[in-house]
């Protein structure tokens, strides 16, 4: 029997007409209004879902108005399938509202398609198995369809909870983010789940109907976002979109909206809702007078170290002749810090160069004001150059008024941070040396709380270090620039040392030289005024006599030469590669074979292996063995032997008064009429280029001794082999 409209009014079913019609004209209506959304995603889904749901509602006026139960079938499926595609509108807009990105992946897209394929064809053929539903005509309390719902409906409708849940959770995580302002969204939300209680009064009683009612909140929805809430929809998404504090402004400059980072940053005037709508200059006078400015930056010193922020503002809504404004803080503080860090670093390296670069400062005077300049700049007490030697640490320059470190002052390095300071490549910084370096000796000696230091190279080699500290830790980490700095002070000091030491070699050797020219040409002038007179003579005289005087002293003058040329040469310091290993006998006994000893005689005790240049050592040994024929007499007895750490050559003639040993090592003193006074000052310095050192002693028979140390021994059996 076909179905026939009441004849008489049902108040029930023109309330469910008036309803749902009106629940699809407000839906179509708000997806039409919904194209003004600024934001694609976001618009693209929330017309989906009214449109939707416009249809959704749509479909249920027509189970509620067509006269054939066929019809109402029809349009009963066709909602079905609608309102699950409803859900993935849903879906798609929450992701997209809340600044996800869940709806462009491309694998949840295809999953979706998949299920909303195989949903929407159990629900199609329905007719063919009836595992979804069943329909009856009924006349309670009108005529319509009574549908009895089979399991594949239930797991329908369980999954379709199921997703829409998930849209709210991101709903609700967004609105708690954004903490105020998203009160009102989070109701129009919640009145999207109304119908499920309409539907359960229908599934149980009969005062509704047994169908969805869920176009009925979407519409509600609709008009809420839309129409009524329309700026601070989209105001909750921009401040809920991002992590930094976030603000919404009217077009009058008033506040509309702050997110929960906002809230956090300044609680003392967001901590409620009472700065909603009052102007910003009141509200946040740091943000308003920000803005004004060209860089648009303020600072807060709330906290325990100021923070920085840059505004960034934007225009938003849909009403182009009046929009608001969003305004997003950036947090500049690091970024700050880093500029700041970049001005004090260029400021220290300007004070350093004018520093180092002043040639009217001497080397003890720069040193001072670097160590001025690093205590400025580091924010430290105290600051000094230490020299290392053997362990002990000395203080050579000091700044601050810590007893331990004054100029002059000695200490194990073993109780120092300047222990681990050589030992690091670069700089050793230490914020806080009671967490850095617990239990250190360091720390109980000195007290110190912080400490930085890099050591100090002299041409390869440790010389000390350049060391700043004091007494209480930092709160925050030595940062690259500060070491950075440190390590171009530590440096110049090693450079100026270098430098120093350049000049004092510079200024001996000239004095050498200035020395050595004036001993040569005393030297050559005597034999060479003797050869000129003797040859005047033997000219007036024709007498071959005079020739035997002028060959003397040319020969003199060459004995001159030839040492003056040895001393130059043993003066070149020997690189390590260009020492090998030798037999202190074997070169002993070849260096007395070249000296005429008449009847001296050698004797050799050790026979020391070590390494050396052989040409300059058997020179170093012929001298030796020269000086002591020439005052020890031709039955003189020259011993060569060993000595810790070293060998000797000694002689059993007359010996050296104490007074004179260190003079007969400087170049132009003799005792001989006939020497050049160069013979045992090529013997020091053939042992300074080797880094040995030589003294002169009483030999253990009343002669002179000549004994060198510093001299690297070895294995006799490598050197035989």
């Amino acid at each position: 029997m076909p179905f026939q409209l009441p004849s008489s009014p049902n108040w029930l079913f023109l309330g469910y007409l008036l309803v749902f019609g009106g629940a699809a004209l407000v839906s179509f209506v708000g997806a039409y209004r919904a194209r003004q959304v600024s934001d694609p995603d976001t618009r693209r889904g929330l017309v989906a879902l009214l449109a939707g749901s416009g249809g959704w509602a749509g479909m249920y006026l027509g189970v509620l108005s067509t006269p054939t139960p066929g019809l109402k079938s029809g349009f009963y499926v066709a909602g079905l399938v609608v309102g699950f595609a409803v859900v993935g509108a849903w879906l798609y807009f929450c992701s997209a509202y809340t600044g996800r990105t869940l709806h462009r992946n491309p694998s949840i897209r295809r999953a979706t398609l998949t299920v909303f394929a195989v949903v929407a064809l159990s629900k199609v053929t329905n007719p063919l198995h009836e595992l979804y539903f069943t329909i009856e005509p009924t006349t309670t309390p009108f005529s319509h369809l009574a549908v009895d719902h089979h399991a594949l409906y239930w797991l329908s409708v369980g999954l379709a909870y199921a997703l829409a849940a998930v849209g709210y959770f991101m709903l609700l995580e967004l609105l708690t983010q954004v903490g105020s302002g998203g009160g009102s969204l989070g109701v129009l939300a919640g009145l999207t789940t109304l119908p499920v209680l309409f539907n359960a009064v229908g599934y149980v009683s009969p005062w509704l109907l047994d169908i969805s009612h869920e176009p009925i909140g979407v519409a509600a929805f609709a008009v809420g976002v839309l129409f009524v809430y329309r700026r601070r929809f989209e105001a909750v998404q921009l401040a809920g979109e991002y992590d930094d504090p976030a603000f919404v402004l009217s077009t009058d400059d008033r506040l509309r909206d702050y997110n929960r980072s906002a809230a956090d940053l300044l609680p003392e005037k967001l901590g409620d809702r009472d700065a909603i709508g009052k102007p910003l200059h009141r509200v946040l006078p740091e943000v308003a007078e920000a803005l004004e400015t060209d860089r648009s930056e303020f600072r807060l010193d709330r906290f325990p170290r100021p923070r920085y922020y840059q505004v960034g503002e934007s225009s938003i809504g849909a009403d182009e002749a009046h929009p608001g404004r969003f305004l997003l803080l950036n947090d500049m503080t690091e970024r700050k810090r880093w500029e700041q860090a970049l001005d004090e670093e260029r400021s220290a390296l300007r004070r350093m160069y004018r520093v180092t670069a002043d040639r009217e400062f001497s080397f003890e005077e720069k040193v001072h004001r670097l160590i001025d300049l690093g205590r400025e700049y580091l924010g430290l007490p105290y600051g000094y150059l230490t020299r290392i030697s053997e362990g002990t640490q000395q203080v050579e320059y000091a700044a601050g008024t810590h007893p331990l470190l004054q100029p002059g002052e000695f200490y194990p390095l073993s109780e120092s941070h300047c222990r681990e300071t050589i030992e690091t490549v670069g700089v050793l910084a230490l914020q806080d040396t009671v967490s850095d370096g617990a239990s250190h000796p360091a720390t109980e000696r000195f007290g110190f709380g912080t400490y930085i230091g890099a050591p100090v190279l002299l041409e390869g080699k440790l010389y000390g270090t350049f060391c700043f500290a004091g007494l209480e830790g930092r709160e925050n980490r030595f940062t690259e620039h500060e070491m950075a700095v440190l390590e171009l002070m530590t440096r110049w000091v090693s450079y100026d040392l270098e430098q120093r030491r350049v000049q004092e070699r510079l200024k001996q050797k000239n004095e050498r030289l200035d020395r050595f020219a004036g001993l040569v040409s005393h030297d050559l002038r005597n034999p060479l005024n003797v050869a000129q007179g003797r040859l005047d003579l033997a000219r007036a005289e024709d007498d071959p006599r005079h020739l035997e005087a002028i060959g003397e002293a040319l020969g003199r003058m060459d004995r001159i030469i030839q040492d003056v040329l040895a001393l130059a040469r043993s003066k070149q310091e020997i690189p390590p590669e260009d020492r090998e290993s030798l037999s202190l006998a074997a070169v002993a006994e070849a260096s007395w074979a070249h000296v005429e000893t008449a009847g001296a005689t050698l004797r050799v005790e050790s026979d020391l292996a070590l390494r050396a240049d052989e040409g300059r050592l058997r020179q170093l040994l012929e001298n030796l063995f020269r000086n002591a024929v020439e005052h020890g007499g031709e039955a003189v007895t020259v011993t060569v032997g060993a000595r810790p750490n070293g060998f000797f050559v000694e002689d059993d003639g007359p010996g050296i008064p104490v007074e004179k040993r260190e003079k007969v090592l400087k170049e132009g003193h003799s005792s001989n009429e006939e020497g050049t006074g160069l013979g045992l000052s090529i013997v020091q310095t053939i042992a300074e280029a080797h880094g040995w050192t030589l003294s002169v002693v009483d030999g253990r028979n009343g002669g002179a001794r000549f004994e060198v140390r510093g001299v690297e021994a070895l294995d006799r059996a490598k050197v035989l082999a």
